[in-house]
């Protein structure tokens, strides 16, 4: 059987850490963020994570150096746009892209600026390669918790024409949930569905409270219920 050939879907796929490397040292280059005498072998280092991270905050560094790249809408619609076109050469039929909209309005670009921008690139994608994607738009957890109201209202106009879910995302203390509890059953009323990042690290308990608080229907992750019987019977059913 070769894993290559065979349709595939991904449903868990984020924008910024899904840049070709070619295109990363070329607007690195171009944006004069790095060195003029970077390499690709410079540049991946930057942005892959080594065999052994020691926790999640390490590896969320990666990430800083596409966000700083990605801050136009140019930019932005590049990006998404060969995220699917490397998918499909890899025969994926469907993918679901999930970022954080605000993290990419550092130069002045309004959220939903932001969304259109990934939304066109992904349409341009599906036109050229037949490939099929939804995005997911994710609050951050070391953001201000009311500020999840904002990217609600941001994506509201973009539901149904490729916008699907809400996500949670980033450093992950425990007993993180309760305090959205509002901002996700107002996501729900709005039309949005609900996966939140949660037992990433070693808290399984956050996985039960983002399924009986937040209304999970996904969970990312959740390594952190291998030992609690009672979470994954809850994820299971």
């Amino acid at each position: 059987m070769n894993y290559q050939t065979l349709p595939k879907i991904e449903l868990h796929c984020h924008l910024d850490g899904s840049v070709r490397l070619s295109t990363a040292l070329e607007l690195a280059l171009h944006k004069k963020l790095l060195p003029v005498d970077t390499c690709l072998e410079a540049i991946k280092e930057k942005l892959v994570v080594a065999e052994h991270c020691p926790d999640l905050p390490t590896y969320l560094q990666k990430f800083e150096l596409p966000l700083q790249m990605m801050q136009d809408e140019e930019t932005l619609q590049r990006i998404a746009y060969e995220l699917l076109a490397d998918a499909h050469a890899e025969h994926v039929k469907y993918l679901e892209i999930r970022f954080a909209p605000i993290l990419h309005t550092r130069q002045g670009l309004s959220m939903q600026a932001v969304i259109a921008s990934v939304l066109q690139g992904m349409a341009d994608a599906k036109k050229d390669f037949g490939i099929s994607s939804h995005l997911i738009l994710c609050q951050l957890r070391h953001h201000a918790v009311d500020s999840t109201a904002a990217l609600l209202r941001a994506g509201e106009a973009f539901l149904g024409k490729g916008v699907v879910a809400v996500d949670l995302a980033g450093a992950e203390p425990l007993g993180f949930a309760p305090v959205y509890t509002p901002f996700f059953k107002q996501a729900k009323a709005m039309g949005y569905r609900i996966t939140i990042h949660a037992g990433e690290t070693g808290h399984s308990q956050n996985v039960i409270d983002a399924i009986e608080l937040l209304g999970a229907e996904r969970i990312g992750h959740a390594v952190a219920i291998q030992h609690d019987t009672h979470a994954i019977n809850l994820v299971r059913e």
